[in-house]
């Protein structure tokens, strides 16, 4: 069954390659403006991503593939799908996996729709649908929040030198789990979602031509609102990485950018936990 599944997600990911080879060998990935990992661009973009995460927290580890298509239209909206994929390995307990909650969004942009621009500000709304597997204990909540997302960058012709991106998001789960219900029952307490703040800024950073953009990112989740007192708080942590656009402007595959980034806390808190992140995105024209 497993298997099944990898062949199915791998079939998915090698079809959209081949359409996207044969249909857009003009897009050059290097002039793409180099976007965070953790932080949400402000930016819009036609763009296929596909992703492998690892996170490490006090009782477990998970690996998380994932598969994201955004596409624009009239300039000014993006439309998203994600579908990720979690392999759960808990501490002393056989591993696990199943598909998680499928992720929606739409981002509209609200300034400015020219493709050299120095600034840009965006809306986005997302919606995470409660398709995990709860029992496996692989999401099942859903969420559903909405960021503004502001950049500017400087840069000298197609390139963009550097860039700073700030993301300030509200999230909200969608509904409860069946351990919250337990909770709820057992200490006799008020049902309540958990209510979230997020800030997080990037800067980015161009080389030689656009090929290696270094990203450094702080990223901030404040819990404002949760079922126990002790739930609330704020996690701060720091992420870093690069993107590389391999390929010479000449190849099939000059619209692929490569990007490996980490992120760690910074704040002690008992859910905290360390991330390393692989993306191949392959950009529309």
């Amino acid at each position: 069954m497993l298997h099944n599944k990898l062949k199915m997600i791998c079939l998915i990911a090698l079809s959209f390659s081949v359409f996207t080879l044969q249909s857009n060998a003009d897009h050059l990935g290097r002039l793409e403006k180099a976007e965070p990992f953790f932080t949400v661009k402000a930016f819009l973009e036609k763009e296929l991503e596909f992703s492998v995460g690892n996170d490490n927290s006090k009782e477990d580890h998970s690996l998380e593939l994932g598969l994201e298509f955004d596409w624009v239209f009239f300039e000014r909206i993006q439309l998203g799908v994600e579908v990720p994929y979690v392999f759960l390995f808990p501490d002393g307990q056989d591993s696990t996996s199943a598909f998680s909650d499928i992720g929606l969004s739409t981002q509209v942009l609200l300034c400015c729709t020219s493709p050299t621009t120095s600034y840009y500000l965006s809306l986005r709304g997302e919606l995470a649908l409660p398709t995990g597997d709860e029992d496996k204990g692989i999401e099942g909540s859903g969420e559903w929040g909405f960021s503004l997302n502001a950049a500017y960058f400087f840069g000298v012709g197609d390139i963009s030198l550097w860039g700073i991106q700030l993301q300030l998001a509200y999230a909200q789960q969608l509904k409860f789990s069946d351990e919250q219900r337990s909770l709820a029952n057992m200490l006799n307490i008020n049902k309540t979602h958990n209510k979230d703040i997020i800030w997080n800024g990037a800067y980015t950073q161009e080389y030689f031509n656009g090929r290696l953009s270094p990203v450094f990112e702080v990223l901030g989740t404040s819990t404002v609102d949760a079922m126990q007192s002790e739930d609330e708080g704020t996690i701060v942590e720091l992420g870093f990485g690069f993107w590389l656009s391999p390929f010479s402007d000449t190849s099939q595959l000059n619209a692929v950018n490569l990007g490996v980034a980490a992120k760690f806390p910074v704040t002690e808190r008992e859910e905290t936990s360390s991330s390393f992140l692989f993306v191949a995105t392959y950009g529309f024209d």
